[in-house]
């Protein structure tokens, strides 16, 4: 029986979580340690400045080639660009 959509191989899938789990340690470790935010808002005052601050545009990503998200996004637009 074909299923009614388009479906990825499941090694693809298992890669996205490899990466995303990965993601999560590295921001958990990284950012917060062994602190414990107390709520919801200074979870997001610690995260919010490390994401955007350092994580995104400064942290090498093996998965992008040692490059940083920014650093890869601006490539990309660039290559896409010239295309």
């Amino acid at each position: 029986m074909a299923l009614p959509f388009p479906c990825e191989p499941l090694d693809r899938h298992r890669s996205i979580n490899a990466v995303a789990e990965s993601t999560i340690g590295t921001v958990k470790a990284e950012a917060l340690g062994e602190h414990v935010p107390a709520d919801i808002h200074e979870l997001r005052r610690i995260l919010f400045p490390y994401i955007e601050g350092f994580y995104n545009q400064h942290r090498l990503h093996s998965t992008l080639d040692y490059r940083s998200p920014a650093e890869y996004e601006r490539n990309l637009a660039n290559t896409s660009q010239v295309a």
